[in-house]
């Protein structure tokens, strides 16, 4: 299924699309994550705070 599909829009409308890989201490990917918004609605503030012990 299409992106368009899922949000309910025209193909070839702008979309607004993150991407962001976490990777472990041994620089092996632990988490994917793809966010897919219409971009209208695109409002993203991100806040990550590491504490290394």
């Amino acid at each position: 299924m299409e992106e368009a599909e899922i949000l309910q829009i025209e193909k070839n409308k702008p979309l607004f699309i993150l991407e962001r890989y976490t990777y472990t201490g041994k620089e092996e990917i632990m988490e994917y994550s793809k966010f897919i918004m219409k971009q209208e609605n695109a409002s993203y503030y991100l806040d990550i705070s590491l504490e290394l012990l």
